[in-house]
This record gives structure tokens, sequence and C-alpha cells, in this order.
């Protein structure tokens, strides 16, 4: 077992961490996310899986900082990994999935016992060496209060985002949250979850698993690419529209699922969200008119909402 009193940081108590990041897993996870955080030789990197603040973990190759993704920006880290130690991670992980990885297969997809996403290369394909790219997965998320708080929106808009999102329990508005590459659209469509009322039954659907709800009537659905068979975004989507959804959300429209989603919001299922890349409104709207969308246009009166950040 990993002496968790060796990974602590100056702001964090073992007890926190216990509570924070370790107590919130089930018994099973727990114990291979440990045995995982034992195997890493650098306790440095180790440190990091610890800290809810970091976003993102970046191994970029042998000899090289280690870069990590916190508090809204990029950090150069002083851990160093050599080659045989990127690779021996990238192996542990491949073990933890119950996958193989080698010159052959040199693409690693895999998730963490915390839940954290991870994207490997061996050095077969990665010229300037083997890499890693681990993708934190947050197990609270923000709600529309700490928004205002932060000055993203005042509460007069929050009020009228809360009466849409709830529909005044007769129809929920369909919601679509844009805008450009990190401007915060899985944030902001979280944050509208929390206004969704507790015994609804919500199907989430997402590419990789962001959004983190706090109902208890929820079911998590995320895209799978194995040799041989891809469960897409539309698959998840159909599925869903035959499990009595109250409540449906897409992390990211951005291909055919779009015309389900939207003949779903014009056969009567209310409240569905997601998020969409575009820049404005109308750039949105070309979006979803053209391919690989290709929404008819008499089907967009369904949607009630743009959400514009």
């Amino acid at each position: 077992m990993v002496d968790l009193n060796s990974l602590l940081s100056e702001e964090k108590s073992k007890k926190e961490i216990e509570e924070d990041v370790v107590g919130a897993l089930a018994d099973k996870n727990r114990e291979k996310f440990l045995s995982f955080l034992n195997r890493i030789e650098k306790k440095e990197l180790a440190r990091f899986f610890l800290d809810d603040d970091v976003e993102e973990i970046m191994i970029i190759g042998d000899g090289k900082p280690v870069y990590i993704f916190k508090n809204g920006r990029m950090e150069e880290t002083k851990v160093i990994l050599t080659e045989e130690e990127i690779v021996r991670m990238i192996h542990e992980i491949a073990a933890f999935n119950g996958r193989e990885v080698n010159e052959e297969n040199p693409i690693l997809e895999a998730r963490l016992p915390n839940g954290d996403r991870v994207e490997a290369l061996l050095s077969t394909v990665s010229p300037k060496g083997s890499n890693i790219t681990i993708r934190r997965f947050k197990r609270k998320s923000l709600c529309m209060l700490d928004l205002i708080n932060f000055g993203s929106l005042d509460s007069l808009t929050a009020a009228y985002l809360w009466l849409c999102v709830e529909g005044l329990k007769i129809k929920p508005a369909n919601i679509l949250v844009i805008g450009g590459t990190a401007t915060g659209k899985t944030t902001f469509l979280n944050a509208l979850t929390h206004f969704i009322e507790k015994e609804r039954r919500i199907v989430t659907i997402e590419d990789v698993h962001e959004l983190v709800l706090m109902h208890d009537h929820h079911i998590s659905l995320e895209t799978s690419v194995s040799p041989g068979c891809e469960i897409t975004l539309d698959d998840l989507l159909k599925a869903s529209l035959r499990m009595r959804p109250d409540r449906i959300i897409i992390g990211e429209v951005r291909g055919i699922e779009a015309r389900t989603l939207f003949t779903a919001m014009n056969t009567g299922h209310d409240g569905c969200m997601g998020t969409l890349h575009a820049n404005s409104a109308r750039d949105a709207f070309d979006r979803l008119t053209n391919p690989p969308m290709e929404v008819p246009l008499i089907m967009l009166k369904a949607l009630d909402m743009v959400v514009s950040l």
C-alpha cells in the first residue's frame, strides 16, 4: 500500500487526500488506484494525481520536463522521466486496463482506476519519444453560484436560466451551449444540470466522461473504440431514447448524432442539452445544417435557447 504521507503537499493533509481524492472511489477502484500510485517511480509525479486543481498531466518525452495544466494555465514542472520510465508507465496503465501495447499496437486509450483518461503513444509513432497525456477526471462540479462568484454571469441571468432549465415543471427548454475552444462550455453545461429536479432520470452521453451530476438517477454513457467495434455518440443516443429518459445531455454535438438529437427534441423529449463548438449563434446554425450534421431547417425550431460563451 502506498504511503500517502510521502505524497503530501504543504496544502493538503493525509485526511484531506483520503476524503477528497481516494475516499470518493469505490473500494475496488480505491485499491487499484493506490496500487497505481505505488508503482509510479517518481513520487513528484504521483503528487499530481492527488491535486484536484491539476486538469491535465503531459509527459512529452525522454529527458523532457513534465507539464501540467493547472488553474487555467500551463506549467512546466521539475519532474523529468526517461524513455524507459515512460514506457514502463504505459505498460502499467495498459495492464490495469487489460490491454496490450507494443510496436504493432503503439497507441493506448485507457482509463485509470480513479476515472482519469489516458492517451499514450510509443516511440514507434512518436519520433521524439513515447508520451502520455492524462486528462484528470473532476469529481466535483461547479454550480451556478460558483460562476456568479467568479463573475461569469449575474444572478438575474442565472435565475432566468434556472427558469428555462426547470421549465416550471411544464416544458423545460432544449439548450445548446456554444463557444470556442477552452471557453468553459462543459463547465457551464455541468452548472446548468444543477437546475434539473433531483427526481428526474438523466442520461448523459460523452466521448470522454467529464460531466459530474449530483443526481442519484443518472446513467452515464461513453463512446468506445476497439478493434472491429466502434460505439459512437449516435449509437448511444439512439439507445438512450429507449431508456425512458427525462433528460438527455450530450457532452459535445459534432456529427450525425445532431440529427438524432433534434429528432428527439421534435418528438417530445424536452429538456435536451449539449455543447457545440461555434463562435456565434449564426455559426452554430451553419454547423448544424451542413455536413456532417445536416439537421433539416424545419427541425431547428425545437431548439429553445443558445447560450454563447
